[in-house]
């Protein structure tokens, strides 16, 4: 630093000891103004915004939280602090309406003004000011490397001026958030500040690298606690209330307590206020004020782009890309966390783990094996649906069967190998058989169990012989066989039908019907293969 530019700042520190600490710590520490607050929604938290996403004060605490930004937004703030300082905030963050993520601006000015001058011999030199400006920009993604994480990243350029001198120091922000995990409950956050860093001007400072970070938990619906804690060990709490358009907060850090409320009028004007008690600083009043463009219409935006992608995926699934569909679910996930309360988190998450497991991104031509129109690679995808639906006895047989149709294939054994390793499931040597031969084996193996009052794994028996062939007539009878020694009369009738209308000629059994009171005839019901389930799901999705 240059001894003028030195000379002013003790002179002015000196002059301004006691509310003023904050200015000290400006001058000694540059980047205070990073600490002043993006609005007074963080200020009443306590600041501890490292996890907390959705709005525009993500590209202050953690710029990944704008992945999830949905519209366009827009904030300010004005607050008269210590003995004359002033301090201005403005920020605007807007969603990609086609992609998954958000970006935002920002602009930041700290002032004091007034300040006397002195010399090295303490005579005056007159007033002058002490001034910080920041100006910023910065984006989230989400759902790049995995659907529940989002990264994102903050340039920064603070220019400072004291007097006559001035520098600017350039920094790079990373941060990353994580969830919402355990029943879409919890959040995790990191930031680090200043990983990159430029200096220029008057002066050798340099903004200081820190590292913070923070969880995030729904207590209860609209009940939301926060927490960071940093590399100086700066720790930070915050809670939030949401009870109709009213929100009430608190916060506290090693500074003090705030508290604070919001309004949200035609769901669209947001007035946060903030009140902050220092126990170095006296008390304070921070008032933001902010707009949502058009909220409603950008999320339905957003929903409507997330079930586009989800649609593209299923596709993708019916024709066997499994890579190009598994990338597709997790899209739709980041873009519509929603999307996991019907069921869709746990399939990307099994189709994933798949993918992963066979190494199928790096290995194209078992890719192609497995969109081949042949008899093995349809066995196979009926396991990776059966996988997708948590049914792992199902995948495991169809995966054995795609092996036994064609044993010398390297890419159905692999697939086997794979699919026991993620469902636990135990590979038989046996039952590496053609479709044909595995259902005989399991037919005959239910009469066993049936001699042998063994009727639960006889009816588990009949049912895998009927996922690989629906329109067996004999499996259906031995079904109902299965289910009548078990006492099940109801189950039973209904497969006896099944058998019948398939083989009409089968006299014994409509008489063993007749004899039992079983009515013959009533609709066929019988259940539907995971495949044309999931035509029926891609029919009822209009891709755009």
């Amino acid at each position: 630093m240059p001894r003028s530019l030195l000379l002013a700042s003790l002179t002015f520190l000196g002059g301004l000891i006691a509310a003023p600490a904050f200015a000290q710590v400006s001058a000694i520490n540059p980047g205070q103004l990073y600490s002043a607050g993006g609005g007074a929604r963080g200020l009443a938290m306590g600041s501890a915004l490292t996890s907390v996403a959705g709005d525009i004060s993500s590209l202050y605490y953690n710029p990944s939280g704008l992945a999830t930004l949905s519209g366009r937004q827009i904030t300010a703030m004005q607050a008269s602090l210590y003995d004359g300082a002033a301090y201005q905030y403005l920020g605007y963050g807007q969603g990609l309406r086609r992609s998954l993520g958000g970006f935002g601006l920002e602009v930041m000015r700290l002032g004091i003004s007034g300040a006397d001058g002195r010399d090295a011999s303490n005579l005056g030199t007159g007033s002058f000011g002490y001034s910080e400006q920041s100006i910023g920009a910065g984006f989230g993604m989400r759902g790049v490397l995995h659907p529940d994480l989002s990264v994102g990243m903050k340039v920064h350029r603070l220019t400072r001026s004291l007097g006559g001198s001035s520098d600017n120091l350039t920094g790079v922000d990373f941060g990353g958030m994580y969830g919402p995990i355990f029943g879409e409950r919890l959040t995790l956050g990191f930031i680090v500040q200043n990983a990159l860093q430029k200096s220029q001007g008057d002066t050798s400072d340099k903004l200081a690298a820190l590292t913070r970070v923070g969880a995030a938990y729904n207590l209860a619906e609209g009940f939301l606690l926060a927490a960071d804690v940093s590399s100086d060990k700066d720790f930070r709490i915050g809670t939030e209330y949401n009870w109709g358009i009213a929100t009430f907060r608190a916060g506290y850090t090693g500074a003090g307590v705030s508290f604070g409320t919001g309004l949200l009028f035609r769901q669209a004007l947001v007035l946060d206020l903030a009140m902050v008690n220092s126990s170095v600083l006296g008390n304070s009043t921070r008032v933001s004020l902010g707009y949502k463009f058009r909220e409603a219409a950008a999320k339905r935006n957003v929903q409507a782009i997330a079930e586009e992608y989800l649609a593209n995926a299923l596709l993708e699934l019916k024709a066997r890309d499994y890579v190009r569909a598994s990338k597709g679910l997790d899209a739709a996930l980041g873009i519509s966390p929603r999307l996991g309360e019907l069921g869709w988190k746990v399939r990307a998450q099994r189709l994933r783990s798949l993918v992963i497991e066979l190494d199928l991104a790096n290995l194209p031509e078992f890719q192609e094996i497995y969109k081949a129109q042949t008899a093995p690679a349809l066995l196979a995808h009926e396991g990776v649906m059966a996988l997708l639906d948590e049914d792992n006895g199902r995948a495991m047989l169809f995966v054995h069967a795609a092996l036994g149709q064609n044993s010398r294939e390297s890419a159905y054994r692999k697939l086997l190998e794979a699919m026991s390793r993620l469902t636990k499931g135990e590979i038989h040597r046996e039952d590496i058989l053609p479709p044909s031969a595995l259902v005989e084996r399991r037919l005959q193996r239910a009469v066993d169990q049936i001699y042998g009052g063994h009727y639960d794994t006889a009816i588990v028996d009949c049912k895998d012989a009927l996922a690989l062939d629906p329109n067996n007539a004999t499996a259906w009878m031995r079904l109902g066989s299965a289910y009548f020694a078990a006492g099940d009369k109801s189950d039973a009738a209904t497969a006896y039908r099944n058998s019948l209308s398939l083989d009409p000629t089968n006299e014994r059994l409509r008489q063993f019907m007749q004899q039992q009171r079983m009515p013959l005839y009533t609709p066929r019901v019988a259940p539907l293969p995971s495949g044309a389930m999931l035509g029926l799901m891609v029919s009822r999705l209009e891709v755009r």
